[in-house]
Order: C-alpha cells, then sequence, then structure tokens
C-alpha cells in the first residue's frame, strides 16, 4: 500500500510540473494586442481566422518585440505542445506562423501588412531597407533555404531548435528565430490586433509625397530613455495608407523625417489626394512638429495644427545652424523677472546629442524686456565651428542657472521676405 501511495504522489508531482504553466493566451506590446490561438492549422486558415477576428497574423518589426513574443509564448510551451506537433519539413520543432510569406514571388518576404523585409534565401539575402529579421542561422544552413525543393513559402517562429537531432548550436535555427516552412505544415498562430486608437493625437492636413508642397515631420523625444512613435496614415478621403508604422526614436533626439521617407519606411498604399491625417501616439512624452516648405514660394512655415497642442517648456529643437542660409534660425529671450538680467543657453546637436556645442551667455536683458539673437551671432561669440558633416540643427534650453526666461524660435525665410514663428508643436501622446 505504502508503494501505491508513493507511485501516486509521484504521478501527481510529474503531471503538476508538467502543467505548472498559466495559461495566459494573451499580451500586449507597444502599442499592440496579441492573442495565441491554439488550433493546428495551415497558414491560409490561420490568416483567414485572424482577419475574421479583426486582426492578422502576426508581424515582428524589431528585436524587442520579437523577444517579447517568444518570451510569452515560452510561457505558454506546454499549452502549444498539446495542441500541436513538430514539423517535419522544418526540422521536426514546434512553431508558431508568423504573418510573412513569399508566395507571391520566391525570395520576396513580405510581411502581410504589405511591407517588403527580405530579398533572397539564406545564405545570400539581405535585409530590405533596414527591416528586421530573425531568420535561423547555424552550422547546418541559414533560413530562408527553401528546403532546395520549392514550396516553403510562409514564416513561422521555431520554438525550439531545430533540426531537433542537432544540439544547441550545432543545426540551423535556435528557439524565437525564424524558419520558413511548407503550405502544407500544421501549428498554432498569433493573432496580432490593430493598435487602439482613440487617444491618438491627430496632425493634419499633412502634405503627401506627390504634392507639390513638402511635409517634414519633426519627431522629438527629450527624455533620456529610447523610445518609439506609433503613427497610422489617413488620405483626406477617410482611406488607411497604413494602419501602423512603427519608428524608433533615440533619447534626446529631435529628427526631421519627410514624407518620401515616411512613404518607403512605412510602405504607405499610394492615394490619389494632395493631404494626409497622421493619427499618432508615442510611449515617451515628447513632442511633434510639422514643417511646410514649398518650393514654388521658397517659405519655410510651422504647420503644427493638432488635436492636443504642447507648450514650449523653453525647449527648442531643429534650431537652424548657420549651415542653413536661406533660412536662418533666431531666438527670443523674454525676461518675465522684475530685474535686469542676462541668460544662459545650452546648446547641442539635435540628431546627435553627444555633440555639445556650448553653453552662450546672452547680453543683460531689462525687467520684462526681450532679446532677439541670430544663430550666426551666437556660433561666433562661442567659438564653434559647424562640422562638415551634419550639424545643420541644434536643441536649445535654457541652463539650470537661468530662471525667469521665455524661449521663442523664429525662421527668417529671406527669399519670401517673411519671419515664421517656429516655436510652437504638439505632443506626442
Amino acid at each position: 500500500m505504502r508503494n501505491f501511495f508513493l507511485s501516486f504522489l509521484l504521478i501527481i508531482l510529474t503531471f503538476s510540473s508538467v502543467n505548472s504553466q498559466v495559461r495566459n493566451l494573451e499580451t500586449e506590446y507597444k502599442f499592440k494586442r496579441y492573442q495565441l490561438v491554439l488550433d493546428s492549422v495551415s497558414w491560409t486558415d490561420a490568416r483567414a481566422a485572424a482577419q475574421a477576428a479583426g486582426g492578422d497574423l502576426l508581424v515582428i518589426s524589431s528585436e524587442g518585440e520579437n523577444t517579447h513574443i517568444f518570451d510569452w509564448l515560452t510561457t505558454q510551451l506546454s499549452f502549444i505542445r498539446s495542441s500541436t506537433s513538430g514539423v517535419s519539413n522544418g526540422g521536426g520543432a514546434i512553431y508558431v506562423w508568423l504573418g510573412a510569406t513569399d508566395e507571391q514571388q520566391e525570395g520576396k518576404w513580405k510581411w502581410v501588412n504589405g511591407v517588403d523585409f527580405y530579398d533572397g534565401d539564406g545564405s545570400s539575402g539581405s535585409a530590405v531597407s533596414n527591416q528586421y529579421n530573425n531568420w535561423g542561422s547555424g552550422p547546418l544552413g541559414s533560413e530562408p533555404d527553401n528546403n532546395g525543393a520549392g514550396g516553403q513559402d510562409y514564416g513561422a517562429m521555431g520554438m525550439e531548435a531545430w533540426p531537433t537531432f542537432a544540439a544547441s548550436g550545432q543545426g540551423i535555427g535556435e528557439p524565437g528565430e525564424w524558419n520558413d516552412i511548407a503550405a502544407s505544415s500544421r501549428t498554432v498562430y498569433v493573432i496580432e490586433f490593430p493598435r487602439d486608437t482613440t487617444n491618438d493625437v491627430v496632425l493634419s492636413p499633412v502634405f503627401s509625397e506627390s504634392s507639390g508642397t513638402q511635409s517634414y515631420i519633426r519627431i522629438i523625444n527629450p527624455t533620456n530613455t529610447n523610445g518609439e512613435i506609433a503613427i497610422k496614415f489617413v488620405d483626406s478621403a477617410g482611406a488607411v495608407l497604413r494602419e501602423i508604422c512603427r519608428l524608433s526614436v533615440g533619447a534626446n533626439t529631435a529628427g526631421q523625417i519627410s514624407m518620401k521617407t515616411f512613404g518607403s519606411s512605412c510602405g504607405l498604399a499610394e492615394s490619389n489626394t494632395d493631404t494626409l491625417s497622421i493619427s499618432y501616439t508615442s510611449d515617451f512624452d515628447g513632442y511633434v512638429q510639422h514643417v511646410v516648405w514649398n518650393p514654388s514660394g521658397g517659405s519655410l512655415t510651422n504647420f503644427s495644427v493638432c488635436s492636443k497642442s504642447a507648450s514650449s517648456a523653453n525647449y527648442l529643437t531643429n534650431v537652424h545652424s548657420s549651415k542653413i542660409t536661406t533660412y536662418p534660425s533666431r531666438i527670443s529671450i523674454t525676461n518675465n523677472s522684475d530685474v535686469s538680467k542676462s541668460f544662459q543657453l545650452d546648446f547641442v546637436d539635435s540628431q546627435d546629442p553627444s555633440l555639445i556645442v556650448g553653453t552662450w551667455t546672452s547680453p543683460v536683458i531689462s525687467s520684462k524686456g526681450h532679446g532677439f539673437y541670430s544663430i550666426p551671432e551666437i556660433e561666433s561669440a562661442l567659438g564653434y565651428e559647424v562640422p562638415e558633416s551634419g550639424g545643420f540643427h541644434y536643441t536649445v534650453e535654457f541652463n539650470s542657472a537661468s530662471t525667469g526666461g521665455t524661449l521663442g524660435h523664429f525662421v527668417d525665410n529671406l527669399d519670401a521676405g517673411v519671419i515664421t514663428e517656429f516655436t510652437a508643436r504638439c505632443s506626442s501622446r
């Protein structure tokens, strides 16, 4: 009897160990929601079911997203194993479908959102426009390999190393890496749902790439942490050109992106309209500024009309250095205090925050008075020479020793004969 109870206890402990994972079929990561579906089906059926549920198959655009998804799926591995089996044409490993395919043209890998991300096979292929990929590669080969006989047109994430007979690091792929497997394969899948845009900031109108007027979007991250911004593009007729485009934004940077760059980086669908609306949010507290250049009139203006404006907070970005001669920047300083005094301003490069320009001390400004200063005169006072490469924009803010002032940024359109205000901007979330 004692042996019977010991055996029974061992069975219970073993069963508990195998089923120690907690069922958690949903996760979120940077603006998106994901759901694991424990149905072992073909890629085509998985996509049809994902779309019927209001989403689509999983698209992975960064190492951080890949790591998050894999770590989450690892916590569900016991449930995945109970729902599917190893894929024979994928080295016998367990997989989860990705929304990636080259079914339209061999070697031309696209995500289901239409973005091209990889061109060629694993031995000689390359990323398209620096798009993220995580194909498996090891001593026994590199993915995607089409298995040498064709028919492997669908991407999947391996939940274990493959081929399964090889020791770790001695095969082709490792857990979390990607493989191309055949249409005949059956496995589970993840639905990626569109992000919730209810609380987005909306910036409009923005001129499309095909318009004669050119829009530039400045994405400003004033924090000390790298972040991301998620953007949705809609034309004036309400047609969605891209549901979600995620862009990385470095800490303490203020990059400027043209609509042409957005078109190539985000894979925007074509539209016949001249203007768009941009719906966006970020994972950091920052700013967005919309700058418009009119080639015919030679004017550069601040077009930051949005649903959620942001105060300047005495933090100016993309102030033109002396390299931009046709549109010189000027900075205004208003002394709000009751005493006359000078102010100290810190200047750094907007795109490379490690490039310190210097700290400039203004002339003495009368109480309630103001000063208006050109950037070339400030550069001269600092003894700063703009580098030959880059160095087009500055980020400017009060030094910690200066209080009681207000900063403003203005651009002199020399060809058009007007001065435009560049201080106003929008919140990034």
